[in-house]
């Protein structure tokens, strides 16, 4: 199967070959973002940091964000990797650079068919214009051993993308997965409409993934809807719906890979500095 958090994401976007599953694009695009900035800030609704404040020492503040997740289904680039799972992570950014660690862990699981995987990445955002937003960086991909549906191998991908201040906050992103020879070209659109402390969110992406090898080359696309509520500035809690369909049957109905499209749920706990 081709492998390919996230959303923050994201993130999650997740059982299939290598291609980075990731999240932090579900740190960077977890709920209704879609575009996979790898930071994730991506996650509150925004790109990675673009100024950081100076500290009364000369030294730039670090911010922190942190997320966790349940969700009862893993997607990630229009594949399904497992169903019931946990998922968290942390970032820190400053003067527009990021890095961050992400982990998806299934948790029912009694086949021992999903595997575990955990994301490092880092990267970096800046403005080149007033409107337009640009954003590279790197992310590594760690997974266990081989499972019963999960023969992901350790990956290295690289990105850049741009977005744009404007209705909508369009997006679009690249990937290349050296492992795996796999490059993927992903658009996204985002909406939010606020009411009082609660934000509801939308969110759309597709994406297509060009293969090397035996990885077959496929399109996908996803559509998210979440309610935000904001405690504070520093905190909140979302609960969202998802629906994601791919070229291919690349989602799993049991222990086999079935179907060509899947609806799933998730509640995320979200807190930043």
């Amino acid at each position: 199967m081709l492998r390919i958090m996230t959303s923050a994401t994201m993130l999650t976007l997740i059982a299939g070959n290598a291609l980075g599953a990731g999240a932090p694009g579900q740190l960077r695009k977890d709920a209704t973002s879609s575009v996979h900035p790898q930071s994730m800030a991506a996650s509150y609704g925004a790109a990675p940091s673009r100024t950081a404040n100076a500290s009364p020492f000369g030294m730039r503040d670090v911010d922190f964000k942190a997320t966790v997740s349940f969700n009862s289904e893993y997607i990630f680039r229009g594949e399904q990797f497992a169903k019931h799972n946990v998922a968290g992570g942390i970032e820190a950014s400053s003067g527009g650079f990021y890095a961050g660690a992400w982990a998806i862990l299934p948790t029912e699981d009694d086949f021992n068919a999903y595997q575990t995987e955990i994301d490092v990445y880092g990267g970096y955002g800046f403005d080149l214009t007033e409107s337009v937003y640009a954003d590279v960086g790197v992310t590594g991909y760690i997974f266990n051993g081989p499972q019963l549906l999960g023969t992901n191998d350790d990956s290295v991908e690289v990105y850049a993308g741009l977005s744009l201040n404007a209705p909508l906050k369009p997006s679009l992103y690249g990937f290349y997965d050296f492992e795996n020879e796999a490059a993927t070209v992903e658009a996204s659109l985002e909406y939010s409409l606020p009411f009082g402390r609660t934000d509801f969110n939308l969110g759309v992406t597709g994406g297509y993934t060009d293969a090397k090898g035996n990885l077959e080359d496929y399109a996908y696309f996803r559509a998210d809807a979440e309610l935000v509520y904001n405690f504070n500035r520093q905190a909140s809690i979302g609960v969202g719906g998802h629906w994601a369909i791919s070229e291919d049957r690349r989602f799993l109905d049991g222990l086999t890979t079935s179907d060509d499209n899947s609806s799933w749920y998730g509640i995320t706990l979200k807190a930043r500095n």
